[in-house]
């Protein structure tokens, strides 16, 4: 977890987004619904995204809890390869990576959650899990695609 501010993330994340006022807006929509959930996708096949918590309390204070990858079966996209020759290749990837805070697997899917130690490491974090799901052939876009958020009590 890296706990900052809304303005640091937004010059982090600058190179992700081609107006800088979008991450701005999904922050700001966010606390008007009630959400203190952010998520900013880079990828829906697999799910790869950035996961935020806002301060209620200090709107411009923020946790980033991690870059969140999420593999289903299903979203394979070279269908020549065989689900459990992925599965090692992304376990060999981030079984050991030194980010790695959560890795869970099943028959089904692959759930990796991946810190960052610095605000100023989270671009290589990105960038390395961009190249571990290219090498089973996955596609994660260079930009921000999306973002959602959510309120957990």
């Amino acid at each position: 977890m890296i706990r900052t501010t809304i303005r640091e993330l937004k010059t982090t994340l600058n190179k992700y987004v081609d107006k800088d006022y979008y991450l701005l807006w999904a922050f700001e929509e966010s606390r008007i619904k009630g959400a203190n959930y952010v998520e900013f996708f880079f990828s829906i096949k697999p799910v790869v995204s950035i996961v935020i918590e806002q301060n209620i309390i200090e709107p411009e204070s923020i946790v980033i809890h991690g870059v969140k990858v999420y593999v289903r079966k299903d979203d394979v996209p070279d269908k020549h390869l065989k689900w459990n020759d992925i599965v090692k290749i992304i376990r060999e990837k981030f079984l050991n990576y030194k980010n790695t805070e959560v890795f869970r697997e099943s028959e089904d899917y692959i759930y990796i959650i991946l810190g960052s130690k610095s605000i100023n490491n989270l671009h290589s974090t990105i960038e390395y899990v961009r190249e571990a799901l290219g090498k089973v052939g996955f596609k994660i876009s260079k930009k921000l695609i999306g973002y959602d958020y959510a309120e957990v009590i």
